[in-house]
């Protein structure tokens, strides 16, 4: 087996030994995100990262959320900035107003 398959035998093994196994908990709809359903083992072993090593550790651990929950399909802050350039040389940016001719009213 590969190494995601290690892992996840590992994550069931300890869920099982702490009786959590098959149990999930659902974090609600934030910042337009949809749902999302843990296992309640990784809840388990963060809060006791959390308990050991402080409240960094749950900060670090929410931030990787949502980093590796980010829609890929959503365009970056480049690709909105170069969309933007590109709509302004077409004609369509809002440069001020433009005169028909194209002139820029001169």
């Amino acid at each position: 087996q590969g190494q995601g398959g290690q892992q996840r035998d590992l994550m069931g093994y300890l869920a099982s030994l702490v009786g959590v196994e098959g149990q999930n908990l659902t974090i609600p709809s934030v910042f337009g995100r949809p749902p999302v359903e843990i296992p309640l083992i990784f809840v388990i072993l963060i809060g006791l990262l959390t308990l050991v090593f402080g409240w960094k550790i749950l900060l670090f651990a929410a931030l990787l959320w949502f980093l590796s929950t980010q829609n890929p399909n959503a365009p970056s802050h480049a690709q909105m900035q170069q969309a933007q350039m590109q709509q302004q040389a077409q004609g369509g940016g809002t440069g001020g107003p433009q005169s028909p001719d194209g002139s820029g009213g001169r």
